[in-house]
């Protein structure tokens, strides 16, 4: 401790305590980290040293847990969500690195100028491992995943982390910590293995409180993984951005633009629309702002400042020169395109992963309804119907879609974060916005295999597709089995009936029958046919026409039933 100076305690764990301090003759502030002199803890920490501490960057906010006691009332659904997508994004980008964080609660996750730090990733597998039960667990026990709880033997995981972040993200819709009044003791762990959750905390949005509960299930593979917890965030957050942006441009006078999209937390309220509100993202979205532009440019009051607020850059005019003028005037129009592609990308990533989840296979189907959700963003095409032809739709695309250009543009442009990679091999993979004079095939191949390789279900079950038609690279089964069963291990719907697919398709019935039975209780409807199909022919299962007639009568195409079966159900009908 000789090179610091000002050392004061702030915080002691089971481990040690933190104490904050100035190194040497300087003004920074840093915390240390001390360990206890417990042997199991040094053992593992470096052997033969008796007194240890870690140099650590001070965050002057303290835990969340104590940021949210003295901050919850003046944050607003937006700063909670800002608050929220900056934990995931930390965790998204350990996971993306192959780090289990394995012990993620409040007093892990510290605030500096109101921005996420995340702490003891790396060291916490370690030594809470060579703790004691009660240390690693007092006071913690409602972030655990229940699984361990139950069973010491079992090993945390990606998905672990995940159940953590949706007790988080309950915690900072209630600013307090999860059954902080209740006694952690042996009935409150087995309350918490049976089931018991926090209840939603009243006026928290429909799609966020729906996010924690399914981050908190159970079963990890019913849990979403860590990007597409924060896909679900983004999406809540950038509708709210766009709609924001064009209130404050319809201000008389007056124009105002966030060009941060995900900034740190905000201290003041502000007025928000509501995020449970999907926004329609068209080309009138545009036409008002360059409308409103327009106007802006025959008037003669600007204000003109930059102001650094909330840490997020804000623009105002004033009176300025022409040149001025224009080039902020253009600055927000590339920031408002900005906007409108990650909006619309996230709309489409949803939309297609809700379709194949549903049942719609990897075919000429899910192009068509990728190509009509495009066009439903242009206002002068929006009369469309499920009657129009498959080459009208495909030749409409080419046509001029400002939208859609845009998107492509920055898709390219941000090809690097896994989901948008993704979707941009997609449109290769499809054959979507692109010169179909060219094969896309090998870049297609290219971005789903980044994407799937870092544990993204619906990418990999793309790659699993593409090894198994041989699309971009070698055909190899193998590979194909290897990327289905790792996306139904993700918890892809679509992946889990792919899987059975495949099994079917190799003759292992009675594995197929499983996974389509998986596929199917989550609503996976082609799933449903096939499982049908293995009751009526006793394919894997006993044979059971009854059951499988009771599969058939729930499926929306009727089409796809036998014909014998179809003709049962014209009887009973009739005859009821």
């Amino acid at each position: 401790m000789i090179n610091f100076k000002n050392i004061r305690p702030i915080g002691i764990g089971s481990y040690g305590e933190v104490n904050r301090a100035n190194w040497k003759n300087t003004e920074h502030f840093y915390a240390l980290k001390s360990f206890s002199n417990d042997k199991q803890t040094l053992e593992e920490i470096i052997k033969e040293i008796k007194n240890y501490s870690l140099v650590l960057e001070y965050a002057n906010g303290g835990t969340l847990n104590t940021y949210l006691g003295k901050n919850f009332n003046d944050l607003d659904w937006d700063d909670k969500s800002r608050l929220a997508l900056q934990l995931a994004d930390a965790v998204g980008f350990l996971h993306d690195n192959d780090i289990v964080h394995h012990d993620l609660y409040s007093g892990n996750i510290l605030i500096h100028q109101n921005s996420i730090k995340l702490t003891d990733f790396g060291l916490s597998k370690k030594v809470t491992e060579a703790s004691s039960i009660t240390s690693k667990i007092q006071g913690v026990i409602p972030y655990v995943e229940p699984k361990k709880l139950n069973d010491e033997n079992y090993k945390l995981n990606k998905k672990s982390d995940v159940y953590s972040i949706g007790v988080l993200l309950w915690q900072i819709s209630s600013g307090h910590e999860a059954f902080e009044d209740i006694e952690q003791d042996v009935s409150f762990i087995l309350s918490l293995i049976k089931g018991k959750r926090e209840k939603i905390i009243d006026g928290t949005p429909v799609k966020y409180s729906k996010l924690y509960t399914e981050c908190w299930k159970y079963e990890s593979n019913e849990r979403p993984n860590m990007h597409e917890v924060i896909l679900t965030l983004k999406k809540i957050i950038s509708p709210e951005i766009i709609v924001d942006s064009l209130n404050e441009l319809n201000e008389d006078n007056k124009s105002t633009y966030s060009s941060e999209k995900y900034g740190s937390i905000s201290k003041t309220s502000k007025e928000t629309v509501d995020i449970n509100d999907d926004l329609d993202i068209n080309n009138s979205l545009i036409l008002s702002t360059i409308s409103h532009i327009a106007s802006l440019e025959n008037s003669n009051i600007y204000e003109s400042k930059l102001s650094s607020q909330n840490c997020m850059d804000v623009v105002e005019f004033e009176n300025t020169s022409s040149s001025n003028k224009s080039d902020t005037l253009d600055q927000i129009s590339v920031d408002m395109n900005e906007s409108i592609s990650v909006a619309m990308a996230n709309n489409l990533i949803e939309y297609i992963i809700t379709k194949h989840d549903s049942g719609i296979t990897l075919d000429d189907q899910i192009q068509l309804l990728i190509i009509k959700k495009i066009l439903q963003s242009d206002q002068n095409f929006n009369y469309l119907s499920d009657t129009l032809d498959q080459q009208l739709l495909i030749k409409r695309i080419w046509q001029p879609n400002q939208n859609f250009n845009n998107l492509i543009d920055w898709l390219s442009s941000n090809k690097d974060v896994l989901i948008y990679g993704w979707l941009l091999g997609l449109f290769y993979y499809y054959n979507i916005g692109v010169d179909e004079k060219e094969d896309y095939s090998i870049k297609s191949f290219e971005l789903f295999s980044k994407a799937a390789n870092n544990n993204y279900s619906i990418a990999q079950v793309y790659l699993a597709k593409c090894y198994y038609d041989g699309y971009g690279t070698t055909l190899d089964h193998l590979l194909a089995h290897k990327y289905y069963q790792e996306s139904a291990k993700n918890g892809s719907i679509i992946g889990q009936f792919y899987l059975g697919n495949f099994y079917e398709s190799v003759n292992n019935e009675k594995e197929s029958v499983y996974w389509y039975k998986k596929a199917t209780k989550s609503g996976n409807t082609i799933a449903k046919l096939h499982l049908a199909n293995c009751y009526r022919l006793g394919k894997g299962t006993e044979k059971d026409e009854i059951k499988a007639f009771q599969y058939y009568e729930t499926l929306p195409c009727k089409k796809y039933i036998p014909e014998y079966f179809r003709y049962i159900s014209i009887i009973m009908l009739v005859n009821p």
